[in-house]
């Protein structure tokens, strides 16, 4: 007994099975996390390591290589690359996709720890960053007051910032910008000669004192007591009186040679929140938890912080991934919900019949809950790739159900019995249904060999589409056919179609015999059509990796002459932000001049005193007129007009784009590579002016600037060697004296504050300052003058130093105004390098996300490759011929056809999405001429001619065709329209279906009859000669 039969025979069983499912899935659903992107790991981890007051070649020299030479020798490195800027070094290492990545950074934090023991010993501890995407941050706060920076962020820090970070669900909370406190020790460097004294030993004094030295244990009587000599400093007069020196008379105490006061962190950036002093607070949430949930109780927990904060201050929320999370969302919900309606509009105009409407409808919430089940029990989420999947095959999911209640209906008009017409009406269609639905769940089994992040993410949309297709599959053979067999009612046979309906049949039988009658031209025609189109659209037709999502963010940098003050850059900033403050559509802006206080992520510019950058946040997408890339082109026209150097400003890349072009704020990027670094600079200029000279492109930038200006102190070693000196003990001695030291910490209400020793500013003004520096040498009794043992000379470093592989490089990057389509940008870009006169040894590559969207380019043709050559595999096992699928099979270019122009009538560029949308049509073209042979041979085996059979075929099958094609297509416009905040990723994919689907199928219903004819009477007319030989 087959399993339509049975569960036709037994109703209830079958009601309850279904029912089980459906309270499986209903009771899985509240409890599905929501996320805006799958949780995934990406291949890379950072190491980070600060070291103030080097430049950045000394970084490169001390930190970075050494670091690099560790990594280098991980298992599954496939690339080390590193950044040197003045003060921090920034090594990136990216492991094969695979890799187990827990061990990976367990092999990372070994490889540190070896590399730490040639590190500098003031050099901070190296941190170790893995990246996944349940890191990003989940929302940036902003706190303004009208008290002093070092107080707002102390308040931030100490009143704050536990508040949130005992929100369940919250991971991290970090806080940037303002001021830090400090005790600063000024020594006076006349007094401290006149003494013959280093500035070391002030150094050694202080670090010597601040300390607690236990005692032991004294007894008396039964009792016995600890004794601790309490030696910590409790105020800056503690620090004063430490004693330096016993020389003399008398002793030297601290404040005889220096001036100890409390201060703050020297300033080397000014930060600002809408024009006012700001600190930032970034909440990231652990791994796992719902972003949507976190948000959520991190806006309870500001609304209930906000009667405690003092007065004249204010929290507000700059950034909220949540937001896009829920727009995101709900747009594919609302896709989902309206391509479900006008699936159940279509069905119904067809049907003109309610029961059998609501029977087909009962595919689509029970294949809904399968998904929702599987992702549970996976533990994936709900992101806007599984929605996406679900919200793609909603209308797919009532096309099996379609074809089994269209037969069953046929079978009850002609008079058969309702179980008998249940039964064999499914068994007619089971295995064609079946086969429709193996090929376009097939189509996803070669996007396991698209590598790197694209293929990670189209996992959970794959799973997804694949889960409610096999459901709707199990509808149809099951519920379907015993709610037939008890609701259906049927019209006679007479009254079945509308005048309408059978004019529209009437005349496709007669294009059918047409067909028949002109064969051979009906094939050159629609071949002609194909072959015509795609030339014609072919280089009409832009690319792009992914979609452009308008976040609302726009990322703007500006930069002056190297040397400049940060006075004088903190008044550019403040001239720039007045322009960016009337832009209509802002709400909010986070600006930074200068480096340290803590950066903002994702803002390009440069990171000394001569340069700032500004974060903008607009009104969401559906309460503004103006794209944000229109607004960002508007405001780099008006920034550029009024700045005092060179300004850039970009639409901000979404979370997708930086995650999936591997995490560079810039799309547009290109490495240079040689080995002479001047003749590297000169050819990165001229590709920066080839970049700014390109149609599409704009804000070109080169890596490898001058930086500020360098005083060189070569240390003598024949002289230092004879006073018992060496470079490095010299060069410490140069940086506490400049830099300054930190001795020691001042404990303070739980609190640590750093003591620094350093030369007051008087004394280190100047270059002849600089060789007063009194040195400790062993050889001698007393310090010796810095200018007899080295030599001074001025020079300019570069701002930062770029590497891969060990190997330094320059980088030009740049962004897309939007107006050409990214593939043709840097096709155009890289035919002008080509005919540059490229010096021997260099190489120029694109990287970043052209070199992923050629890469995943790649392995999607592959993967269609593969999705065709499964098609035809299944088909084959379907109708055990090698032939019929090889004529199914032609359907798939007249499918391209419909894509090329769906894609030149929208405006819409070949990308990621598109190119997934059309391996899926891959799989769904065939369908319906799967249907359509399977039928033609079922009525020739029943006696009849072959032309008869089509004919028949045409008349009964052109219904459940139309259907399926237009539930499929149309149910899909919701998402197409990439109306909603977020929907432009998932709108090519639904362009794409919709166009091939609706031309593949138009062409197909002529196209396959003809193409079947014409080969099934060849066969026969074969036959009939070899017989005739015999």
């Amino acid at each position: 007994m087959s399993i339509y039969e049975k569960c036709v025979r037994r109703p209830v069983a079958t009601l309850m099975c279904i029912m089980a499912v459906m309270a499986l899935g209903m009771v899985s659903l509240p409890r599905l996390p929501i996320d805006f992107l799958p949780n995934i790991e990406r291949n890379m981890i950072s190491v980070n390591t600060s070291y103030s007051g080097a430049g950045p070649q000394e970084i490169e020299r001390l930190i970075t290589e050494p670091m690099e030479r560790a990594m280098s020798t991980i298992n599954n490195v496939t690339k080390v690359s590193s950044t040197s800027k003045e003060g921090s070094s920034s090594v990136r290492i990216e492991f094969a996709w695979g890799t187990n990545m827990d061990a990976a950074m367990n092999d990372v934090r070994d490889k540190v720890g070896q590399a730490k023991r040639v590190l500098p010993d003031d050099a901070d501890e190296p941190t170790v960053f893995k990246f996944d995407t349940s890191m990003i941050p989940v929302m940036t706060l902003t706190v303004t007051g009208d008290m002093s920076a070092v107080d707002l962020k102390e308040y931030v820090e100490n009143e704050l910032r536990y508040r949130f970070e005992q929100i369940p669900g919250v991971a991290a909370v970090d806080v940037s910008g303002g001021e830090t406190r400090e005790i600063k020790v000024d020594v006076n460097a006349a007094r401290l000669a006149s003494l013959g004294l280093p500035v070391d030993t002030v150094v050694a004094a202080i670090k010597r004192e601040n300390r607690d030295v236990p005692g032991g244990y004294v007894e008396e009587g039964d009792s016995e007591f600890l004794v601790r000599g309490k030696g910590e400093f409790l105020d800056v007069h503690d620090i004063g009186n430490v004693i330096v020196s016993n020389k003399g008379a008398a002793p030297v105490y601290v404040r005889d040679v220096a001036n100890v006061y409390e201060s703050v962190v020297e300033k080397r950036s000014d930060t600002r929140l809408m024009g006012r002093q700001g600190v930032l607070m970034t909440i990231r949430k652990q791994s796992g938890e719902n972003t949507v949930k976190v948000a959520d109780n991190v806006r309870a927990k500001i609304e209930r912080v906000k009667p405690m904060l003092p007065e004249g201050s204010d929290i507000r929320v700059m950034f909220d991934t949540s937001q896009t999370v829920k727009d995101s969302i709900f747009q594919l919900r609302v896709s989902g919900l309206v391509g479900g309606v006008i699936a159940l509009l279509i069905l119904l105009f067809f049907l003109r019949n309610v029961r059998s409407t609501l029977i087909i409808f009962t595919a689509i919430p029970f294949s809904l809950i399968s998904a929702f089940i599987l992702l549970y029990f996976s533990g994936l989420t709900i992101n806007i790739m599984s929605l996406g999947g679900l919200a793609l095959g909603v209308g797919m999911m009532v096309d099996n159900s379609v074809v089994v209640l269209e037969n069953i209906y046929r079978h009850r008009a002609e008079g058969m019995g309702r179980f008998e017409a249940a039964i064999k009406g499914s068994a007619e269609v089971a295995s064609a249904v079946s086969a429709s639905t193996f090929t376009t769940v097939c189509v996803f089994a070669p996007l396991v060999f698209v590598g790197g992040m694209s293929g990670i993410f189209f996992k959970e949309l794959g799973v997804t589409v694949v889960v409610s297709l096999l459901a709707s599959l199990v509808v149809s053979l099951t519920l379907v056919p015993m709610l037939a067999s008890r609701f259906l009612k049927v019209r006679l046979e007479s009254s079945q179609t509308s005048a309408a309906d059978k004019g529209i049949y009437g005349l496709y039988g007669k294009a059918l015999k047409g067909v028949f009658k002109y064969r051979i031209a009906v094939i050159f025609i629609i071949v002609a059509i194909f072959a015509g189109g795609a030339f014609v659209l072919k280089s009409r037709i832009g690319s792009e990796y992914i979609p452009q999502v308008d976040e609302g963010q726009i990322s703007a940098s500006f930069e002056l002459p190297v040397g400049t003050k940060l006075e004088v850059s903190s008044r550019e900033m403040t001239k720039l932000e007045k322009i960016i403050a009337e832009t209509p559509e802002l709400t909010n802006m986070y600006a930074q001049v200068g480096s340290g206080g803590g950066g903002m992520p994702g803002a390009p510019g440069g990171s000394g005193s001569n340069s700032g950058s500004f974060r903008i946040m607009l009104v969401p997408k559906n309460e503004r007129d103006r794209t944000t890339t229109e607004i960002a082109n508007d405001l780099r026209e008006k920034l550029t007009a009024v700045a005092s150097g060179r300004v850039w400003v970009q639409e901000s890349g979404s979370i997708m784009q930086r995650i999936m072009g591997g995490g560079q704020e810039s799309r547009l990027e290109l490495n240079i590579r040689g080995h002479d670094l001047d003749a590297g600079d000169r050819l990165a200029q001229m590709v920066a002016k080839i970049v700014d000279e390109t149609p599409g492109a704009a804000n070109s930038r080169v890596s490898r600037t001058p930086g500020s200006p360098e005083m060189n102190i070569v240390v003598d070693r024949e002289k230092a060697g004879a006073l018992g000196l060496s470079p490095a003990a010299v060069g410490d001695t140069v940086r506490t004296c400049l830099d300054g030291s930190v001795a020691t910490q001042l404990r303070r209400e739980g609190d640590e504050i750093d003591v620094r020793v350093r030369l007051r500013p008087e004394d280190r003004r100047g270059v002849e300052d600089i060789g007063n520096i009194l040195v400790t040498a062993p050889g001698v009794s007393a310090p010796v003058p810095l200018r007899g043992i080295v030599k001074q000379s001025m020079d300019s470093g570069p701002a930062q130093i770029q590497r891969v592989d060990q190997e330094r490089y320059t980088s030009v990057s740049g962004s897309y105004t939007g107006d050409v389509p990214m593939g043709s940008v840097n096709n155009e870009i890289m035919a002008k390098i080509r005919k540059l006169d490229i010096p021997s040894g260099f190489s120029i590559d694109f990287v970043g996300e052209e070199t992923e969207r050629r890469e995943a380019f790649k392995s999607m043709m592959l993967a269609f490759i593969l999705a065709i050559a499964l098609v035809y595999m299944v088909m084959a096992t379907q109708f055990e011929s090698l032939l019929h699928p090889l004529l199914i099979m032609f359907t798939v270019p007249l499918g391209a056809l419909g894509v090329m122009l769906a894609l030149f009538i929208t405006g819409t560029n070949l990308s990621l999405m598109a190119y997934l949308g059309i391996i899926m049509l891959a799989g769904i073209i065939v369908n319906n001429a799967i249907v359509y042979i399977d039928f033609i041979n079922r009525l020739r085996r029943e006696g009849m001619t072959l032309d008869e059979a089509i004919v028949q075929t045409g008349k009964l099958r052109l219904r459940p065709i139309l259907m399926t094609t237009l539930t499929t297509a149309l149910a899909l416009i919701p998402m197409s329209l990439g109306l909603g905040a977020g929907s432009e990723m998932q709108a090519p994919l639904g362009r794409v279906v919709i166009g091939g689907l609706l031309v593949g199928s138009i062409l197909t219903l002529f196209f396959i009859p003809a193409l079947y004819s014409l080969v099934e009477n060849f066969l026969v007319n074969a036959k009939a000669r070899r017989k005739a030989t015999e």
